[in-house]
């Protein structure tokens, strides 16, 4: 299993176009390939679950069967820095679940591209730098 990390300057800067591609690429030459978004902010409600359209699409665009909790283990509502929005819903992000997250993706994946959230330097949370 191999994973490439997709960053970028800001917030639509064309992560998740990058993404999608890279996903259908590695499954159109056979690979079970899977996207992650660790942390998403700007999330709308869908079936009582917070849902962010980027990671909807990496899960469109991926192995299909995939809980999107794996894909997405923060899902935070308001659009803001991740480290705001997850101030704002009362949670701090830690690096565990991603890494628990990721683990499992990994058990179920040739392939796994994991799609950062605004800029390299975007804080996730006091202690913890996407980079």
């Amino acid at each position: 299993m191999f994973s490439l990390y997709v960053t970028g300057t800001d917030t639509g800067i064309g992560k998740t176009l990058a993404s999608s591609a890279l996903l259908h690429a590695l499954r159109g030459q056979g690979l079970r390939a899977a996207g992650m978004k660790p942390v998403a902010s700007g999330c709308e409600r869908i079936e009582g679950e917070w849902r962010n359209a980027d990671a909807l699409a990496l899960q469109a665009a991926g192995e299909p069967g995939i809980a999107y909790a794996d894909i997405n283990p923060y899902a935070l509502e308001h659009p803001l820095a991740p480290e705001l929005a997850a101030r704002d819903a009362g949670i701090e992000v830690t690096l565990r679940p991603i890494l628990d997250a990721y683990a499992r993706l990994a058990d179920r994946a040739d392939a796994l591209i994991v799609e950062g959230v605004g800029g390299w330097a975007a804080p996730l949370s006091s202690s913890l730098m996407q980079a």
